[in-house]
């Protein structure tokens, strides 16, 4: 990515001036404007101290895009927050040291404020029949909603400035692992067709939460650990996808099954990958050898993961995803949150249902056709598919009210010619030739001036 890669000497530097030893890491690369998206933690300023390495560093990211003279640096924490860090020795980058910067806050809480608003919404989830005052009221004042809005607002400033502006973009929150997370995987979504496939998710969580070291371990409360350290960080990336999800339904290969099944695994510690709070840990404890990876167990299943309003052209034509943020267009997660009615039998969801009439139709189509072999077979006078078609589109339609309804699934592509003959016999419906058809009968229900299947 860098014309001239930087020497080690500056590498090093800038190392030990970010908090944990977190310097600027490639998160993403867009190869139409040759912006990138890099990721560290918060410098160790304070109020006055400066790092030429560190400058450099930030010198080289600019340098290494040619359209663009700057670069963004975007701290997603609030500015109070990343101010009171200053009388600790950290804060954020002074605009007067590093001259190629514009700086931009985005104001998302941290992991204490998360885990308290978390608790407040599973509250609201949980309560049975509840008055809409009590639910409304419940839902506005877990404050969950604002934080996920808080989110997708950050990872769609990073998408318009690398895709738009074509300006590259160093993202940090504090320590680097949480609130940096969330606001590079969901610009990588909003950005990248790939990464709304079913494997492409898989390799946007292993690459920006894996193996960039997220605390699994400590965030949800898998060891015997500190109550204080538990947050629901990846919970909220989540959300954030499933609310995409609704807002874009053709743009996502998988449906909400899979996440819910993602989310189900990050706690269960049924499998290795979301073990630890790092790679080394992970080594250290020898998970490879002793564990499976939740990965090839949900590929295994992706057919029941799959969107039945996917539509992988459709995705790829539209390019970057660009949500509506207005507070009416985010909706509480029922499919997660609400399991207050437990002895209610679930309902379908539409997607299942979608599911299921597609392969419907598919198993009628085949069988179509093995009849039509058949009557072509059996009786003299042939007639072509397209005849039949051409027939049926030409038979006058009962009146009704309103306009169409909308074509929600695609259909197949037309069948290929195929030969039908027709009887002499009038005056028997369709219905009749399909159940001769399907009990192997000879039809003689074909009407006298055509075929019609209704």
């Amino acid at each position: 990515m860098f014309q001239s890669r930087p020497r080690p000497p500056i590498i090093v530097g800038s190392a030990r001036f970010r908090s944990r030893g977190r310097f600027p890491a490639l998160s993403y690369f867009h190869q139409d404007t040759l912006a990138a998206v890099c990721r560290c933690s918060q410098p160790l300023s304070g109020f006055s101290g400066r790092c030429q390495e560190d400058e450099a560093m930030l010198q080289a990211l600019m340098r290494a895009n040619p359209g663009s003279d700057y670069i963004y640096v975007v701290d997603t924490r609030p500015k109070l927050n990343a101010m009171a860090n200053r009388a600790a020795g950290k804060g954020y980058e002074n605009e007067d040291h590093y001259t190629n910067i514009k700086l931009h806050f985005i104001g998302i809480e941290n992991i204490h404020v998360m885990r308290s608003s978390q608790q407040k919404v599973i509250d609201v989830g949980e309560m049975r029949f509840p008055s809409m005052t009590d639910f409304l009221y419940g839902l506005e004042n877990s404050g969950w909603l604002k934080h996920i809005k808080a989110i997708l607002d950050a990872g769609l400033f990073i998408a318009r400035a690398v895709a738009d502006e074509g300006v590259s973009v160093l993202v940090h929150c504090s320590d680097g692992w949480d609130r940096t997370a969330q606001a590079c995987s969901v610009a990588s979504i909003l950005l990248d067709p790939y990464y709304r496939t079913i494997r492409g998710l898989m390799v946007l969580i292993e690459r920006d939460w894996v193996s960039f070291g997220h605390k699994f371990s400590h965030r949800y409360g898998h060891l015997d650990g500190d109550p204080k350290e538990v947050s629901p960080v990846i919970d909220q990336f989540v959300e954030c996808v499933w609310q995409l999800s609704e807002q874009f339904p053709c743009a996502f290969e998988f449906n909400e099954r899979f996440l819910v099944a993602i989310h189900t695994h990050i706690y269960s510690c049924q499998y290795g990958t979301f073990l630890g709070n790092c790679q080394k840990e992970r080594r250290d404890m020898r998970l490879g050898e002793r564990t499976h990876s939740v990965w090839p167990e949900l590929w295994k299943e992706r057919a029941q993961y799959t969107n039945p309003l996917y539509r992988a052209e459709q995705s790829q034509s539209q390019g970057v995803l660009r949500p509506n943020t207005t507070p009416y267009c985010f909706k509480m997660w029922k499919g997660l949150y609400n399991h207050a009615e437990k002895s209610t039998p679930p309902r379908q969801s539409p997607a299942d249902f979608l599911s299921t009439v597609r392969e419907e139709s598919q198993q009628l189509e085949e069988e179509l056709a093995n009849q039509q072999e058949r009557i072509a077979a059996l009786t003299g006078e042939p007639i072509t598919w397209e005849e039949v078609l051409r027939r049926r589109t030409s038979r006058p339609r009962p009146p009704h009210c309103g306009p169409d309804p909308p074509c929600l699934i695609q259909t197949q592509p037309a069948a290929p010619p195929r030969r039908l003959s027709l009887c002499s016999r009038p005056g028997v419906g369709s219905r009749r030739l399909l159940h001769c058809c399907l009990r192997g009968q000879r039809p003689w229900c074909l009407a006298g001036g055509g075929l019609f299947l209704q």
